[in-house]
């Protein structure tokens, strides 16, 4: 079966779709059960099976009935608290054919005061919001990473993920400070895989990233407190002018065997070393890491000692040599869905004997 085209184009909205001939008088209809739009329909063509149709609709008096309309929002009633609560009704063409969409982008009344959001729904609908934002992870359809090896000096990790409807214009990796604004951002290697599902992009991904590449990064950060880094993919979609932006996470492996260890990079300016510890928050959704800079005599202890410390106690006995603190002002435990867990922002210091 032909993929229906649909564009928006001069203000329009265009869409051109080919119907078996036994159909007749084919209507194409913009409805939210409240309100309902008819589309201008044009035969194209007629062939011995088919006929090819074209419909439009002008998106200029639609977003101006809708504003006139806006003032009576849509409510609903929770009958679990008898609380009403007003939601979106979107316009949407439902269809089940698959769409071939291209310029699905925003679009804007004289004044740029108002606006239209297309969007395709999660149940192939092309539907238009008012006045609202799509989320940023909209058209992403799935994620997962199976692989990640860890090193002192580096991380690799590799897998897939989808978007649906559009194929990807552009994609980076991020890794954003947080709840601060500093963050750090490079290119990564992707590529296109086939899937059976017509509305999936599949993109095979690898990644590694080294301490020496992040130094300078995190030598900007502010050192006198243990900080949250979080691993984004930030892209553009080709089709569409909504941007996308989602979490790396989804772990599919035994995280207590594979993500032991930790990253690590001497600060000799300073006399300091840079640690990342790498860990899935719970549930495994999301990929983050936790930074710290440690005293580099404290830290250099710790590493000649981490594989012996009950050697280390039972020489040091009625002694006390070793001091473990929390860098922030509450312990934390980070943990994934594997029930690996990890206790960070320990701060090391060596004590003298």
């Amino acid at each position: 079966m032909k993929k229906i085209v649909a564009m928006i184009s001069s203000g329009k909205l265009v869409i051109e779709v080919s119907q078996n001939s036994k159909f007749e008088n084919l209507q194409s209809i913009l409805t939210n059960h409240v309100q309902s739009y008819y589309l201008n329909k044009k035969v194209l063509s007629i062939e011995e099976d088919a006929v090819n149709y074209r419909f439009t609709l002008d998106l200029t008096q639609i977003l101006s009935a809708l504003v006139e309309h806006d003032d009576a929002p849509y409510t609903y009633t929770d009958e679990m608290i008898g609380e009403v609560r007003e939601y979106d009704r979107s316009l949407r063409i439902s269809v089940r054919s698959e769409w071939q969409l291209a310029h699905i982008e925003r679009f804007w009344n004289t004044e740029r005061s108002h606006y239209l959001q297309p969007y395709v729904t999660k149940k192939n609908a092309l539907a238009f919001l008012l006045d609202r934002e799509l989320s940023l992870k909209h058209y992403v359809n799935y994620k997962v990473v199976r692989k990640i090896r860890l090193h002192t000096d580096c991380v690799a990790f590799e897998d897939f993920f989808d978007t649906l409807f559009f194929p990807l214009a552009d994609c980076h990796l991020v890794i954003v400070e947080r709840s601060g604004k500093k963050t750090f951002q490079r290119d990564f290697d992707y590529h296109l895989i086939e899937t059976k599902y017509a509305r999936v992009y599949r993109y095979a991904y690898k990644i590694e990233l080294t301490m020496a590449e992040l130094s300078d990064y995190l030598k900007q950060l502010d050192q006198s407190n243990e900080l949250g880094l979080d691993l984004f993919f930030i892209g553009h979609l080709a089709g569409t002018d909504v941007p996308l932006k989602f979490r790396i996470g989804n772990s599919r492996f035994i995280t207590k065997y594979t993500m032991r260890g930790e990253l690590a990079l001497k600060d000799p300016a300073k006399k300091q070393w840079l640690s990342l510890y790498l860990y899935f928050t719970i549930k495994g959704l999301n990929l983050s890491f936790t930074f710290n800079a440690y005293q580099e005599d404290a830290y250099a202890y710790f590493r000649a000692h981490r594989h012996r410390w009950r050697a280390v106690a039972k020489q040091a006995a009625g002694r006390d040599i070793w001091i473990i603190g929390e860098r922030s002002l509450r312990p934390k435990i980070m943990g994934s869905g594997s029930s690996n867990i990890y206790v960070n922002n320990i701060q090391k210091l060596k004590c003298t004997m």
